[in-house]
């Protein structure tokens, strides 16, 4: 499932990322949401695929922000970390045609 990859990348760059936090900051669920998707071998709801990418969408453009501050110092960093969500935005918005593929 790509809900999968895209939280243990994120993990990959924050360690203190725990599944309860990328229910509520990532899929805008309740903090226990992904665990009983886990549980019950189901993917993750339309709504929450989408929160999912807004998300991304969201965090990227504030690293891209960050970046082109002419004062930033850290301005590679910030702009790879805008690279990096925009790449996992791009996967789940991926994930999303898919799914809307299918329905048709």
């Amino acid at each position: 499932m790509v809900v999968d990859k895209i939280y243990e990348q994120l993990r990959g760059v924050d360690s203190r990322l725990s599944k309860s936090k990328f229910s509520r900051e990532y899929l805008g669920k309740d903090r226990n949401y992904w665990f009983v998707c886990r549980y019950n071998n189901t993917d993750i709801s339309n709504n929450a695929l989408l929160s999912l990418y807004g998300n991304l969408r969201r965090y990227s453009s504030i690293w891209l922000e960050m970046s082109e501050d002419i004062g930033t110092r850290n301005a590679a960093h910030y702009k790879e970390r805008f690279r990096f969500m925009n790449g996992l935005a791009d996967l789940v918005l991926t994930e999303i045609e898919r799914r809307a593929r299918d329905v048709i």
